[in-house]
Order: structure tokens, then sequence, then C-alpha cells
């Protein structure tokens, strides 16, 4: 009895090891080397971030601080042509954002994905004051599909 419950371990370990190298495959270290970014501002507690690209899960977040979790850049080389992608953020089971982006930008080299920092619903350009934190129910956030080459034209690289 005991050698099945050590053969039941060992597949466990096993199959969770399977499961995040499925998320962590396409992930590169440098800008240089990848073809996808996603640059993501900040996550709320529990908040669980997923970017999948041709429905494969490349980036998948969870917001672990009680104030919210400061992230960053994630870069990322995906082999095949880029025609899907898809950005969906999950808070105690209910859908906040889900964003798609079909046969956009499938000719570009490199491209950025970029998911704002949540501000209050309804502020624009014309009547943004800076904020602070605010609840995911009263929150909007803008996710933007930028192509590297147009949007950071002119700016240096060392």
């Amino acid at each position: 009895m005991r050698r099945i419950y050590y053969l039941f371990a060992i597949c466990l370990c096993l199959g969770y090891g399977c499961q995040n190298n499925t998320t962590e495959r396409y992930r590169v270290g440098q800008k240089d080397s990848a073809n996808f970014t996603v640059f993501l501002s900040m996550l709320y507690p529990k908040e669980h971030l997923l970017v999948k690209v041709n429905d494969q899960i490349v980036l998948e977040k969870i917001g672990r601080d009680t104030t919210g979790s400061p992230t960053g850049e994630y870069y990322f080389h995906y082999p095949e042509p880029i025609k899907k992608i898809e950005v969906t953020s999950r808070y105690q089971q209910k859908v906040f954002l889900n964003k798609l982006f079909i046969d956009t930008l499938t000719d570009v080299a490199q491209r950025t994905v970029a998911i704002s920092r949540p501000f209050p619903k309804g502020m624009t350009k014309t009547n943004y004051k800076p904020y602070g934190y605010v609840p995911i129910d009263s929150s909007d956030r803008h996710v933007t599909l930028l192509n590297d080459a147009v949007y950071y034209k002119g700016t240096w690289v060392y």
C-alpha cells in the first residue's frame, strides 16, 4: 500500500511540473529575442490574469500582495505566426476584463500588449485626477496592442 502512495505522489509531482512548463516555455529573458511582450502595471490581491496567444497560455499571474501586486514586463518568443491574443482577468469567479485581438498586427516582428493600471470608471484624459487604490468593482483597465516598431520609433536602444 505504501508503494502505491509513493507512486501516486511521484505522478502528482511530475504532472505539476509539466503543467508549469506549458505556461513558461515561450518565455525569454530579453526583449531582443522576443516577438511578444506583456506589460502589466498592477494586479489586485487574488486577481487571476491569463494571457493566451493562439489559444495557448503564455502568461498566468495571480495577485498576491494585500494592497496589489506590482508587476512588470514579460518577454516571449512565440514560434508560430500570432493571429489571436486574448487577455482575461478574473476575480472571485467573475470576469472583469476580457479583451480579444484577432488578425491584428500579424505581420509585425515585435508587438506589446499593455495592460493599464486600474483607474476609476468613467475617467478620461479630460477629467483625469491623481488617484490612489481603486476597488476592483469600481475600476476599469485599458488593454492596448502596440506595434513596437512604430511605438518605440526614435527611442534610443543601448
